[in-house]
């Protein structure tokens, strides 16, 4: 986050971060959190504005509800592949600010996970996805409901490998 420091300072540095990343063969993947990357457009910006190939994007596919009101995941998305490293496999309810990250295509979930991996696909980009589950608020999240929620959630995901 900027954290109220001028954007060119923040663009500089993370180019330096980019700088030493490239040097030992990695790239740094900046999550989908304000105010850098809040959404695909402040991502666009940030991306252009930093102009490092070391420098990318990770798309969080709850955190683009969290963060923001009213927005299609899939639109977002779009506006993340020119720079997309990495994906979060993350559930919501869409709604903003709200807590809510069951596992994935349970309960009130709304993300539309066959799109997203077609749109990934699509451009050429096959990974790395990670699995992403923090619960809901409120609950109290046992071992073995985390166990379940990840187990089910892999099985969603082999269900529709097929489509994507």
């Amino acid at each position: 986050a900027a954290g109220g420091r001028p954007l060119p300072e923040c663009y500089r540095k993370l180019r330096m971060l980019g700088h030493l990343a490239g040097a030992s063969g990695a790239t740094n993947g900046l999550e989908t959190h304000p105010d850098l990357v809040t959404n695909g457009d402040t991502a666009a910006a940030t991306m252009k504005g930093v102009s490092h190939p070391n420098v990318k994007l990770n798309f969080d596919t709850a955190n683009i509800h969290f963060y923001n009101e009213g927005v299609d995941g899939v639109a977002e998305l779009k506006k993340f592949l020119p720079w997309l490293v990495s994906v979060h496999l993350k559930e919501t309810n869409g709604k903003f600010k709200t807590w809510y990250f069951p596992g994935l295509h349970e309960g009130e979930g709304i993300v539309n996970f066959p799109a997203l991996f077609r749109l990934c696909n699509d451009a050429g980009f096959h990974g790395p996805f990670t699995l992403e589950i923090e619960g809901c608020q409120g609950e109290k999240l046992t071992r073995e409901r985390a166990v379940a929620r990840v187990a089910n959630s892999f099985g969603y995901l082999k269900t529709i490998t097929a489509v994507c």
